[in-house]
């Protein structure tokens, strides 16, 4: 498991989940997302890529703060397959007004009337399988939290995440599904259902972002024991000794656009 996460932020997606369930009662998506333990890995994983964002000294000179277009302080982003964008949620209760939210996703719009209130994000139904209804270099960051393992075609989706992100600009990526966890182990062979049908290795994704144009900054294992971070350093040598941490549910990153690989 993660960390544990900043209180107000876990405080805040308790409490737009528990807004959210008194407009669509029952609604088993959202009751699954609003259990305590998913909260709390939703804002931890959240403080493990906030910093990827705004301090590029923490990250080797490599990143960009939040002077973006709009000025000193402001940053454009878009969070591409949202659902009910409790990133979206995190970002502008992290930053406030010095972000400008996009969000994008299948869903009609609102349906997740509390989050995506709360987000103050511009909400785009998508129409088409892979193809981004923004032009180019429109972003400073892209957040994919879930989304890529659903998509049609990756690779297509990848060029249009490439195509709208600025030059420098950061792509993250969270929660995409570990072809070698045991959780889909058991769900594919032992529970037969709710198995992913396209899996990824950390070699293969990390193959996948450089031939795409992306530099990975940060990949790893979304766990405690690796990327996320948080474990005590001796549970940390331990679980990595023994090759534990490979075998967590899901893989996260954080990569940047390039020009070229030099």
């Amino acid at each position: 498991m993660p960390p544990p996460a900043p209180p107000d932020l876990v405080a805040l997606l308790l409490r737009l989940y528990a807004e959210q369930q008194r407009l669509t009662p029952g609604d088993p998506y959202i009751e699954q997302h609003a259990r305590p333990a998913v909260v709390r890995t939703q804002a931890a994983v959240f403080g493990w890529y906030q910093p990827h964002l705004v301090n590029p000294d923490r990250q080797g000179g490599g990143g960009f703060d939040t002077r973006g277009p709009g000025g000193p302080g402001s940053l454009t982003i878009l969070d591409w397959g949202c659902r009910h964008a409790p990133d979206s949620c995190l970002l502008r209760a992290a930053f406030g007004d010095a972000v400008t939210l996009h969000a994008a996703d299948l869903d009609d719009c609102g349906r997740f009337a509390a989050f995506h209130t709360f987000a103050r994000l511009t909400y785009t139904r998508l129409d088409h399988h892979y193809r981004l209804p923004y032009p180019d270099a429109a972003f400073d960051a892209v957040v994919g939290s879930g989304t890529l393992e659903h998509v049609a075609m990756d690779y297509e989706s990848l060029k249009e995440v490439w195509r709208v992100l600025k030059p420098g600009g950061r792509f993250v990526v969270t929660y995409l599904p570990n072809k070698w966890s045991y959780e889909e182990w058991w769900k594919r062979e032992v529970r037969k259902a709710g198995a992913h049908p396209r899996l990824y290795s950390r070699a293969e994704f990390r193959h996948m972002l450089l031939h795409h144009g992306f530099r990975p900054r940060a990949l790893g294992y979304q766990t405690r024991h690796d990327a996320v971070g948080g474990a005590a350093g001796w549970k940390r040598l331990l679980v990595r000794a023994a090759g534990l941490h490979r075998l967590t549910s899901t893989l996260c990153a954080v990569a940047e656009k390039v020009p070229a690989m030099v």
